[in-house]
């Protein structure tokens, strides 16, 4: 057993005799059995902390060590700062000797967010990451969900089914071609964003069994086949071209992007496009690019 683990076991034992509340270090529900209060989470937490343990990526001690200085000794006392101190020397420490596996000060770490002040927890689970345990601290966080995700490939896109993660979300709308589908509450995005997606999915929704080879052999296939085949209407009205085609975050870059802007335009009520007729190689060329099949001439 380590100093820390020491000091903070006799900690923890004095808090417990005062009557001292505990509190889960992901969702901050009081804790009350003693093998919840010895590992820092609830039980239901505690099943999803164990499923990540073990993906860890590269540790960068000298960002943990510069967080653990900077933030949170300058503001301990005590055994608190004794912990703190003993943890800081076992990084150092191990930092020097090579050492991979920091589960035992991570442990140390999540079971002092239980007991420390709440504006700690951000630069504690911060130090977490640090260390390589990068998905535990979104967990620790309160930003990885415990109910999985489903990434499937449907009509030539990437579909991805889940329950709602507002941190995750913000990850989501950086993808580019990303979109949302209102009525089954699903996002989808281009098979060639697979590993974004798939990294989004890993940090979010940690318990999700994605079986990624299967994805990316799906996926190329998809790119071989070409973009999925939609019915595009284009309609002459009035010296302009109208555009009716399927949501598509690249093809209304293009569009603008190939464009002046008083040569097109969005129409909110027919939720069209519409493009000057001398433009209309042009936008049929972009029509094409993005959707893989002929427009279909409707007369006005």
């Amino acid at each position: 057993m380590t100093k820390a683990e020491t000091l903070l076991g006799g900690y923890e034992a004095g808090a417990i005799a005062a009557g001292l509340a505990f509190h889960c270090a992901r969702c901050g529900k009081q804790l009350t059995d003693p093998a919840s209060i010895q590992h820092g989470w609830g039980p239901e937490c505690r099943h999803l902390a164990n499923e990540v343990l073990a993906k860890t990526i590269p540790a960068n001690t000298v960002r943990a060590l510069e967080e653990l200085s900077a933030s949170v000794l300058a503001g301990s006392e005590g055994v608190v700062a004794e912990i703190l101190e003993a943890l800081r020397v076992e990084i150092l420490e191990g930092a020097g000797a090579g050492r991979a596996d920091w589960r035992g000060v991570v442990h140390c770490l999540v079971r002092l967010i239980t007991i420390t002040p709440e504006y700690w927890k951000a630069t504690l689970c911060n130090i977490i990451a640090a260390l390589g345990y990068e998905i535990l601290a979104h967990v620790a966080r309160g930003s990885a969900s415990p109910s999985p995700a489903e990434l499937v490939v449907e009509n030539g896109r990437l579909v991805l089914k889940s329950k709602r993660n507002k941190p995750a979300l913000a990850k989501l709308r950086v993808i580019q071609g990303r979109q949302f589908h209102g009525i089954s509450k699903t996002w989808s995005f281009p098979v060639a964003s697979l590993r974004e997606v798939v990294a989004v999915v890993e940090t979010y929704w940690p318990t999700s069994k994605l079986d990624v080879m299967s994805l990316l052999k799906t996926c190329a296939a998809v790119k071989i086949a070409g973009p999925p085949s939609f019915l595009v209407v284009t309609t002459e009205v009035e010296g302009k071209l109208e555009l009716a085609t399927p949501y598509n975050a690249a093809f209304v870059a293009d569009l603008k992007a190939a464009l002046p802007w008083n040569k097109r335009g969005w129409d909110p009520v027919k939720k069209v496009w519409w493009v000057d007729l001398s433009e209309q190689l042009v936008a049929k060329d972009i029509v094409a690019k993005h959707f893989s099949v002929p427009s279909k001439a409707v007369a006005a």
